[in-house]
């Protein structure tokens, strides 16, 4: 498939609004795209190298290149979204009627009866873990046509980078695998069982089942294995040339760790939870602060609370915020920042 130029959107790379571990569906309601050509390399990436440098002169900031799973995000003209009034169903609303306060959903017209909570996009195509069908990966035309089913796989935390759709297979226990645009080639990368992950330039970091939830990198290639900390994350993401990530080592604490210098620094001593990085922020709720939500600079030299009532989930996209609140679970709210 061509390459597109892919719509930005921005997410808590911890993927707030990702579907429960469903099982697996013997459902088969779709054109099946899965390709007997697909690669199940056998990847010798469960030990660290040691030797191997993360290159972060072409470091995404904010991971400008990658669209990764949410359950809102945005097209040129049109917000797409899960519906969580209604089961989560696909939904879309044209970005004139996006107004801080409550979404009128009355506006927004229904894509697909399927249900969702990861969806990632680009200018041609909406995709999504398809919930109705054992979290399959699905595509569907930003107007609702041509739905087709790309993968057998149970998927989870989809994320679309250049020409690929990456994912953790619970198909296959959760190791971590991509798949083309068009579902006609699919590669394994990690060969063992992987927690959250994000990918940064070439490298995917992610926590490793192996070493106690720690944080590694590997190639997109799945070569050159590194170990990044000893630290568990809990939420992490990533900024020009670190890693920002909630220390569960250190009772959830907002850390910081430089790429290139090697350095940790603690960045705030609240209990914090569900980070968003942008270029010049960092986003995040504090359990001290019942979950309020607050923005600050990222070194935390100047911090702003966002909002005076508790968050159940929140995305970011194009600069403005949308989120659930916890007195009011079944609307969306959106504010610009």
């Amino acid at each position: 498939m061509a390459n597109k130029k892919l719509r930005i959107t921005y997410f808590i790379l911890i993927v707030l609004f990702i579907v429960p571990l469903y099982g697996c569906s013997n459902k088969n309601t779709s054109t099946n795209k899965d390709s007997n050509n697909s690669s199940d390399t056998s990847l010798n990436n469960s030990a660290p190298n040691k030797n191997a440098e993360i290159d972060v002169e072409n470091f995404p900031v904010n991971n400008d290149s990658i669209t990764i799973s949410s359950s809102v995000t945005e097209t040129k003209d049109e917000l797409i979204f899960s519906n969580w009034s209604d089961n989560w169903k696909l939904y879309k609303l044209s970005l004139q009627n996006i107004k801080d306060g409550k979404l009128d959903l009355t506006k927004a017209s229904i894509l697909t009866n399927d249900s969702s909570h990861s969806i990632a996009v680009n200018e041609e195509y909406i995709y999504y873990a398809n919930d109705s069908d054992g979290g399959r990966l699905y595509r569907i035309k930003n107007d609702g046509k041509e739905r087709e089913k790309l993968t057998e796989d149970s998927c989870l935390y989809i994320s679309l980078s250049k020409d690929w759709i990456y994912y953790i297979n619970k198909s296959d226990y959760n190791k971590l695998y991509k798949v083309s645009l068009d579902g006609k080639q699919k590669e394994k990368i990690i060969d063992f069982t992987v927690g959250n992950y994000s990918i940064g330039g070439d490298w995917i970091y992610y926590q490793n089942a192996q070493d106690n939830w720690k944080l590694y990198a590997v190639k997109v290639t799945g070569k050159s294995n590194v170990k990044i900390l000893d630290d568990v994350p809990s939420y992490f993401g990533l900024s020009k040339d670190s890693v920002y990530y909630i220390n569960k080592t250190d009772n959830e604490k907002l850390y910081k760790f430089s790429l290139n210098e090697k350095e940790k620094t603690k960045l705030i001593e609240d209990r914090t939870e569900n980070i968003y990085i942008s270029s010049d922020y960092i986003y995040y709720m504090t359990k001290t602060d019942s979950n309020k939500l607050y923005r600050s600079s990222l070194d935390l030299s100047n911090s702003k609370k966002l909002s005076e009532e508790t968050i159940n989930q929140y995305s970011i996209s194009n600069n403005i915020l949308y989120y659930q609140s916890k007195l009011d679970p079944k609307s969306i709210f959106s504010l610009k920042l």
